[in-house]
């Protein structure tokens, strides 16, 4: 990821990086270090979840699903305008939404599919 668009930023760019990472494959709070080192950029603050409760409530509030079966949110990206605030114990919905789930097709994200930002990873 040497190559990607954070790493081209400028050290005083006004953009904030929070990066939660959830032990969906084995991962545990020892990998973090190695995880991060993938992200070329200072400007990101990287967040461990243990219990992987953040990736049920980000699938929850997000309405991810396949069919009716609730689809776990991680490997999402997710871009929020400036004035988004998260208040409470709802997230702010993006204003754009990026995936790869395997055998998950274009989320459903409301206000990301009424600006015409949504798009889907591979």
């Amino acid at each position: 990821m040497g190559d990607d668009v954070l790493a081209k930023l400028p050290k005083d760019a006004r953009i904030k990086v929070y990066v939660v990472h959830d032990p969906v494959i084995g991962g545990t709070e020892k990998d973090i270090p190695a995880a991060a080192e993938l992200l070329h950029t200072t400007l990101a603050r990287h967040y461990w979840n243990p219990t992987g409760d953040f990736g049920r409530q980000m699938s929850q509030d997000l309405s991810l699903l396949h069919g009716t079966k609730p689809v776990y949110a991680w490997d999402v990206w997710m871009i929020y305008s400036p004035n988004a605030v998260w208040n409470g114990k709802d997230p702010p919905q993006p204003a754009f939404l990026m995936h790869q789930l395997p055998g998950f097709g274009q989320c459903e994200v409301p206000a990301a599919r009424q600006q015409g930002v949504l798009r889907q990873g591979k």
